[in-house]
């Protein structure tokens, strides 16, 4: 049970936890989709539909910043290719050919 507590995920999210709840940017929207929510049910009800909501949009972000990586890489190997494909035509050919005499 110590060893779930401690372990270095749930340390990681703890941190990230502390460091949303204190920026006041963060808490202002949190406040904005809490009131947007209560109007529809009570405010506890409010509270977890907001935290879902974040929640949601970080699994949205996370999944569109992976294509991001994706692409970045794919990037390189093009640029990679595009400079060493015109390099090899530069390179003198050894060659014999059969000539008719």
């Amino acid at each position: 049970l110590l060893k779930k507590l401690f372990s270095p995920l749930a340390i990681g999210l703890h941190d990230i936890s502390c460091v949303l709840y204190l920026n006041i940017v963060f808490q202002q929207k949190m406040a904005s989709f809490v009131h947007t929510f209560i109007s529809r049910a009570s405010s506890t009800f409010a509270q977890t539909k907001a935290n879902a909501y974040v929640y949601n949009q970080m699994l949205v972000q996370a999944k569109l910043m992976s294509y991001v990586d994706v692409f970045d890489v794919f990037a390189v190997f093009a640029l990679l290719a595009f400079l060493l494909i015109p390099i090899t035509f530069f390179f003198k050919s050894n060659s014999t050919t059969n000539s008719r005499k």
